[in-house]
């Protein structure tokens, strides 16, 4: 059974047609991964606030 993440990679990579392969992608940290999808929607440097803002929220790192 295939992982929410590994089900995010290959939507992913079907999204950008295969601008990122899932090989590629699947190399990448939680971090990166999650900085990349950003930067794809034209979302750039905001990264680090955004999990900031969540982690606040949350009270717990959704992404380290």
């Amino acid at each position: 059974m295939k992982t929410s993440r590994q089900k995010f990679i290959e939507k992913f990579s079907y999204e950008t047609e295969s601008e990122y392969t899932i090989e590629e992608l699947s190399k990448m940290d939680d971090y990166e991964l999650f900085d990349t999808y950003m930067k794809w929607n034209g979302i750039i440097g905001y990264t680090s606030d955004i999990l900031e803002v969540l982690k606040q929220i949350s009270g717990k790192d959704i992404i380290k």
